[in-house]
C-alpha cells in the first residue's frame, strides 16, 4: 500500500499548469483566510448483491493563491495516481461491500486561501504557454464540440474584429452571461445543447466557455473544488460549515496575464456579488479551495468530475452519492497535526462513552474523530452515538439508523428512531425508503448530506429536530 506523507502536499506540475500570473500592481485588499477542511465521500452500494466500490478522490495542492499546510488522507489508498494535468489522485478499492451498505472515504487539510484579482485587460502581449499545452488546452472532447455551427459559428462571431485575446474571452464571459440561465438538474450536456437551450448548471456553463474559448484558438480549462459559504454555516454548530454543492468555473490562458479565472454560472446568477459581473471575471474570492485543474479528456481518472468520483458494482442513470466538505473556523494555524495524532492514539487506547465524549467536545476534534471512521470498533457504536447525542451533534441520528440498518443491537433510547423529532423522522422514512424486504440508503444518504446542516438538538424536546422544511436535494 503506497501511503502519503503528513507533510503538506507540494505538486510540481508540468508547464502545463502554468500559474496564473501576479496582478501588475500589489492589491491591498485581498482577503486571506485559515481554516481546516474535511472532504468526505459516501458512496452505498445499490446494486442486488456483495460488489466492489472503486472510488477516486483529487488531492488539493498549493498554488498561486492556496497553501495547503498539512493534509491527511484515509489511508487505506490503494495508489496515488497523476492525471495528464498534474493533479493527484487518490485510488479507493473496497471489495465485497454488502447490498445496500455504505463506505466512505476523505481527507483532513490545514489551509490558506487568499482572494486574487488580475490586472486588467489590453495589457503587453508577452509570454505565452509551450505548443504542447497550448494544444493539449484547444483540443475538443464530447462536451465541447468546437466544429458544431452551435459553438464554432458563436466564436467566431464573438470573436471577430477583436483587438486581442482578452477582448474576445471578455465578450464569451458577456455573452455567457447574458444568454444562458442558471438551471440546476444533474445533467451535463454538452456545450452545443447548452447555448442552444440557454440554460445550464455551473458545469454545463463551462463546457459552453470552454469550447467557446478553444473554439477561438484561446486555450482554457476548468477548475473546481470545496467553496465556503456564509450561507452554509449549519444549524447544529455556528464554527462549522458544510458544503453539499461544490462549483466549477474557468480559467482561460492570456499572454501578458497567464490563467485568468472566469466565473459564468456566478456572474449571470441573480445573487451575484453586489450584482456586478466583473467580481467573476478575473477574479476569484477567498475560500474558494481549488481540488483539481483540466476537464475530462486524456488520462483522467475522476472523469469529468473535478472532487472526486466513484465506479459502482451496478448500472445507475443517477450518481446518489454524498460528497461533502466541512469547515471549521477558528482553529489555532499548526493544531491540525498534533490533534491528528492524538486523538489517533486515543482511538486505539480505548473507544469508549469516556473517549467519545472528550472527543465531541469542539468541532475540530469531532471532524477528526468523523474523520478517523474507519477505525471505530462496532461494539463502540452505541457509546459513540450517545456522545453525539449529548454533544447536539446530528449524526447521532446516521449513526443509529446506520446501525440499525446492519443489525447492530443498540439501547432503546439511542435505537433510531429515538433521536428524532417527529417531522424528522417522517422525511428520514420518506428518503429511508423501502427496498424488497429492507430499507434503501442510496437516496437517504444523497439527502441526509443537506438535511444535516439543517437539523439541531432541542433541548426541550430531547430530540433532534429539522429546522428547514424546504431542503432541495439537488
Amino acid at each position: 500500500m503506497i501511503r502519503l506523507s503528513l507533510l503538506p502536499v507540494l505538486l510540481l506540475c508540468s508547464a502545463c499548469a502554468t500559474p496564473l500570473a501576479p496582478p501588475a500592481t500589489p492589491v491591498t485588499n485581498v482577503l486571506t483566510l485559515n481554516r481546516v477542511v474535511r472532504f468526505e465521500h459516501r458512496v452505498v452500494n445499490a446494486g442486488e448483491k456483495p460488489g466492489t466500490v472503486e472510488m477516486f478522490l483529487a488531492i488539493p495542492r498549493d498554488n498561486e493563491r492556496q497553501k495547503i499546510r498539512f493534509f491527511r488522507p484515509d489511508p487505506t489508498f490503494i495508489e496515488e495516481l497523476t492525471d495528464d494535468y498534474g493533479n493527484r489522485i487518490l485510488h479507493y478499492l473496497d471489495h465485497n461491500v454488502p447490498a445496500g451498505d455504505v463506505v466512505a472515504h476523505g481527507w483532513i487539510a490545514e489551509v490558506e486561501i487568499s482572494s486574487f484579482v488580475s490586472p486588467p485587460l489590453g495589457g503587453p502581449e508577452v509570454g505565452g504557454l509551450a505548443p504542447d499545452c497550448r494544444k493539449v488546452f484547444l483540443q475538443d472532447g464530447e462536451n465541447y464540440q468546437i466544429t458544431s455551427e452551435a459553438v464554432g459559428g458563436l466564436a467566431r462571431t464573438l470573436a471577430a474584429d477583436s483587438p486581442h485575446d482578452g477582448e474576445t474571452v471578455r465578450r464569451i464571459y458577456d455573452h455567457m452571461i447574458k444568454n444562458v440561465r442558471y438551471v440546476r438538474d444533474d445533467v451535463w450536456d454538452p456545450a452545443p445543447v447548452v447555448l442552444e437551450r440557454r440554460s445550464g448548471s455551473c458545469s454545463e456553463y463551462n463546457y459552453a466557455f470552454l469550447a467557446l474559448c478553444r473554439a477561438a484558438g484561446i486555450p482554457a480549462r476548468y477548475t473546481g473544488g470545496i467553496i465556503l459559504s456564509s450561507r452554509a454555516i449549519t444549524k447544529y454548530d455556528a464554527t462549522l460549515t458544510e458544503d453539499a454543492v461544490f462549483h466549477r468555473w474557468s480559467e482561460a490562458f492570456l499572454p501578458g496575464r497567464g490563467w485568468t479565472p472566469v466565473d459564468c454560472s456566478r456572474g449571470s446568477s441573480e445573487v451575484r456579488r453586489f450584482g456586478n459581473p466583473d467580481n467573476y471575471f478575473g477574479r476569484l474570492p477567498a475560500g474558494a479551495l481549488q481540488c483539481m485543474r483540466g476537464d475530462g479528456l486524456g488520462n483522467a481518472p475522476l472523469g469529468w468530475d473535478y472532487i472526486s468520483n466513484q465506479k459502482l458494482p451496478y448500472v445507475e442513470e443517477k450518481d446518489w452519492s454524498a460528497k461533502v466538505g466541512f469547515w471549521i473556523s477558528g482553529v489555532e494555524p499548526g493544531k491540525l497535526a498534533a490533534r491528528c495524532e492524538a486523538i489517533g492514539k486515543a482511538l486505539f487506547d480505548g473507544q469508549d462513552r469516556g473517549h467519545f465524549a472528550e472527543l465531541c467536545k469542539t468541532p475540530l476534534d469531532r471532524e477528526i474523530l468523523f474523520f478517523f471512521r474507519h477505525r471505530l470498533k462496532k461494539q463502540a457504536l452505541p457509546a459513540l452515538i450517545e456522545a453525539l447525542r449529548d454533544a447536539g451533534h446530528p449524526e447521532a441520528v446516521y449513526w443509529s439508523l446506520l446501525s440499525a440498518h446492519r443489525g447492530m443491537e443498540v439501547p432503546e433510547k439511542l435505537a433510531y428512531p429515538a433521536l428524532c423529532g417527529p417531522y424528522l423522522k417522517e422525511q428520514i422514512e420518506k428518503y429511508y425508503a423501502p427496498k424488497g424486504e429492507g430499507r434503501d440508503l442510496f437516496t437517504f444518504e444523497y439527502w441526509w448530506r443537506k438535511a444535516r446542516p439543517k437539523t439541531r438538538w432541542s433541548e426541550k424536546k430531547k430530540a433532534f429536530e429539522l429546522v428547514d422544511r424546504k431542503i432541495n436535494i439537488y
